[in-house]
């Protein structure tokens, strides 16, 4: 985490501890802004980035495994239903590095061809809501992204609703082998939120 990145997010954890004060809220909104300004290229969707600031503090057992997990390993994917912070917890990790970038597979289409060769590259990169992508056309284009990042040991958190078995299912046996051996699955199971589906 650069200098920067890390005053600007303790500057705003204090003011976060004291919101209630409006002659504050200007130098709070200040703060967000020059966070998000030091994370412009990562893609993290504003709504997440809002939440990292107004909880920058994470002490869940999930997301402590997360980050043990990823001390070690390279690919690693969170599953579990709706609503259990697997998006958050991928964020508030990629956040906290600074070098990365984040996708949505949903949205993940041909009009990425140029972007795509970022998230090749990236450092490490969030892949969101896999399995929920164009089956024609994402599926195949994931599967190589997947191995591209394989074959060159870049970090990658993978957040789905699909059981393991789904994954091997959808993707085949060659990624879920290469998730299995750099890394794993890591099961989300609480519900944080009340979800109506």
């Amino acid at each position: 985490m650069t200098p920067d990145l890390e005053a600007a997010i303790k500057q705003c954890e204090q003011l976060g501890a004291i919101n209630a004060d409006k002659s504050l809220e200007w130098d709070q909104e200040s703060l967000r802004s020059r966070v998000r300004s030091l994370i412009p290229t990562s893609g993290i969707p504003d709504h997440v980035v809002e939440t990292l600031l107004a909880n920058p503090r994470d002490e869940s057992e999930d997301y402590r495994r997360l980050k043990e997990y990823m001390r070690t390993g390279t690919f690693l994917v969170l599953h579990g239903p709706v609503g259990t912070k697997k998006t958050t917890s991928a964020c508030r990790y990629l956040f906290h590095r600074v070098r990365g970038k984040f996708v949505d597979a949903t949205g993940y289409t041909e009009a990425h061809r140029d972007v795509s060769k970022q998230w090749h590259a990236a450092d490490l990169l969030v892949l969101d809501d896999l399995g929920q992508e164009n089956v024609e056309w994402g599926t195949k284009k994931i599967n190589w992204l997947l191995r591209d990042r394989y074959n060159k040991e870049r970090q990658t958190i993978i957040t789905t609703n699909l059981s393991p078995g789904q994954v091997w299912d959808r993707y085949g046996n060659h990624i879920y082998d290469r998730i299995m051996e750099m890394g794993g699955f890591l099961e989300f199971e609480q519900r944080t939120r009340e979800w109506h589906g």
